[in-house]
């Protein structure tokens, strides 16, 4: 193989590194992109489900102190009418309400035994919403630590991304038209592996079995030779490739 080939061919291996390596950061932006969402999202129904339950805490919670506040004030009213008792004129008036007042008084011990299930169900709420509030502080926690990273991560990444590029745009000048073009139609379908070496007259792309011909012309180095099985542009190895 001509030392011309094999500049080409070292040319197009780096080319390909620097490829693979920006593809790799397209991946990584979009892994980033992809946890934090799911993050978010994670985050976002914790809260939800907090802001739901607290509601239902704050509904049955007021709930209780107005009839807390109804059974006080109907009590003191009923004590009232106890005391009133001895001003109707007549034994006849006084029994029946005596009898208006107990029925009176059994409707509000059924309340009260009503208030009393109230408030142990809003104690209940009471402790769910802690507990919701605690997964809803992890999920932020965890939500914040995940985003820091993701800051630091990107921003290593856009420097990474601005020297590959750099390194890429004074390598593809040295490169003629045609080599290029059929570089760039293999890297559409091999994002970072365009080049395979052959090895055991394999392609060590997608070993597949290479005909003893066109290992021959792979190894004249006369034009860019691709694998009849997945594309790739073929080279041999450093050892095989020296000029003799």
């Amino acid at each position: 193989m001509s030392e011309i080939n094999l500049t080409l061919i070292n040319n197009l291996l780096a080319l390909s590194k620097l490829d693979g390596s920006l593809a790799h950061i397209v991946s990584e932006r979009k892994r980033w992109d992809s946890e934090v969402k799911a993050r978010v999202q994670e985050r976002n129904k914790a809260q939800a489900s907090y802001q739901a339950k607290l509601k239902q805490f704050e509904d049955r919670r007021s709930l209780c102190k107005q009839e807390e506040k109804n059974l006080g004030e109907e009590r003191q009213r009923l004590t009232e009418r106890r005391k009133a008792l001895k001003t109707l004129g007549t034994y006849k008036l006084q029994q029946a309400a005596e009898r208006e007042i107990e029925h009176i008084n059994r409707e509000l011990n059924s309340r009260e035994e009503g208030l009393i299930k109230m408030i142990s169900e809003a104690e209940v709420l009471e402790k769910e919403v802690a507990a919701l509030s605690d997964a809803l502080q992890k999920a932020q926690t965890t939500l914040s630590q995940l985003e820091e990273k993701a800051k630091t991560d990107l921003s290593d990444l856009e420097t990474r991304e601005r020297e590959y590029k750099a390194e890429r745009e004074s390598l593809v000048p040295q490169l003629d038209a045609a080599s290029i073009t059929t570089y760039n139609k293999v890297r559409d379908k091999h994002p970072g592996s365009a080049i395979a070496m052959v090895s055991n007259n394999s392609c060590t792309g997608c070993f597949m079995q290479i005909g003893p011909q066109l290992v021959v012309q792979v190894a004249k180095g006369l034009a860019l030779q691709r694998c009849p099985g997945c594309g790739r542009i073929l080279y041999l190895s450093p050892d095989a490739a020296k000029p003799k």
